[in-house]
């Protein structure tokens, strides 16, 4: 079955989080020059630190140049250990960085490398990549993604690994080598070393135009949402080879979804498995409301059974901000849901900050 479903609409109220701290790890108005901060990616490294790498630039898109800068975070002293830059270019904007974990260890951030060219307008130049071997301590210079099958590829979403392959969703433009505008899969069997086309999803799923995605393994299958230039969240099952098996528009089942989520992140923890990001649950354009959302996924009928909003329920200004992603840190009261994220409130100036969200697991799981 490859049609749309259309399950009944579902009206979920959402849960607001009784118990939540935040913390500020990176404030703008504390930097000299470059001051806006977005974008942020982690990776675990240790059972106490993560690696969070995100963009520090002046604008969200269209800067003159922008640095990927670095922290390193302790996770059970709630501290910054360290701040540095992990990649830089002149004239280069290091718009977003995606942490990779292959079998072998290493871990990698590729990186949406972009050129703002004429009237303000920003180009992809080609995935650029660093790497680790030795556990986050140290990393390579830049290394070309390169082409893939004869495709460049500009923007790296997220990735699975197992049993030896890593699989990656990437995004080409038109403009690019293999004048493509698609999401496709690639996957490499030696850690990153070389890469093989897969899957053209954007072909697989009805010839759409989507642009964000993230997956994750589900037994046997994969299970993908992508966000669409139509203002359209889905989500998609897809059997090993990335063949569809069925797919559902999430806008239109579900009433608090106001259009696409923005930069989704899927994972799964305790068997069940959640998708992440910014929501705009009011749907008209001149009333959008921004808020960072947590919803349960059951990908045997594709539906959401549960529905939090972690930040912003009181519907605030905010201007600028949510794309999360999530870590867990046990202590004496148990599983701690953390979210990492960058957000302006009321003004764009001096910019966003990088922030970290606590929870009870608990209680938003």
């Amino acid at each position: 079955m490859t049609d749309e479903k259309l399950p009944e609409v579902d009206e979920l109220d959402p849960l607001i989080p009784k118990i939540k701290t935040q913390q500020i790890l990176v404030e703008s108005k504390e930097l000299s020059g470059k001051q806006y901060l977005g974008f942020p990616c982690l990776i675990r490294v240790s059972d106490s630190e993560i690696l969070i790498s995100f963009k520090r630039g002046t604008d969200h898109g269209s800067d003159g140049e922008a640095d990927l800068e670095l922290v390193r975070f302790d996770t059970v002293a709630n501290r910054v250990i360290e701040q540095t830059t992990l990649a830089h270019q002149d004239r280069r904007i290091m718009q977003m960085g995606e942490w990779v974990r292959f079998s072998n260890g290493d871990i990698a951030n590729y990186i949406d490398v972009q050129l703002t060219g004429i009237k303000k307008l920003s180009y992809r130049t080609g995935i650029l990549g660093c790497r680790s071997r030795d556990g986050g301590t140290t990393f390579s210079g830049l290394i070309p993604l390169g082409v893939v099958d004869g495709v460049e590829y500009g923007y790296a979403f997220d990735h699975v690994t197992e049993d030896g392959t890593t699989y990656m969703l990437v995004m080409t433009f038109e403009y690019l080598a293999g004048q493509r505008g698609s999401v496709d899969v690639i996957k490499t069997e030696d850690h990153g070393s070389t890469w093989r086309f897969v899957k053209n999803l954007s072909l697989e799923f009805g010839d759409i135009r989507i642009n964000e995605s993230t997956f994750v393994r589900w037994g046997d299958k994969f299970l993908i949402s992508t966000r669409g230039y139509d203002a359209v969240e889905r989500l998609h099952v897809t059997d090993s080879d990335f063949n569809l098996i069925e797919q559902v528009n999430l806008t239109e089942v579900h009433p608090f979804i106001g259009k696409e989520i923005g930069r989704p992140r899927l994972f799964e923890r305790d068997g069940h498995f959640y998708l992440m990001g910014r929501n705009c649950p009011v749907r008209a354009d001149e009333q959008r409301v921004m808020q960072q959302a947590l919803f349960r996924i059951d990908p045997a009928d594709l539906t959401i059974t549960s529905y939090v909003i972690l930040d912003n329920h009181e519907e605030g200004l905010v201007i600028d901000g949510y794309y999360p992603v999530p870590y867990w840190q046990e202590d004496e009261r148990g599983t701690l849901f953390n979210v990492i994220d960058y957000k302006s409130v009321v003004s764009r100036f001096p910019g966003p900050n990088i922030v970290r969200s606590e929870f009870h697991w608990d209680e938003v799981r």
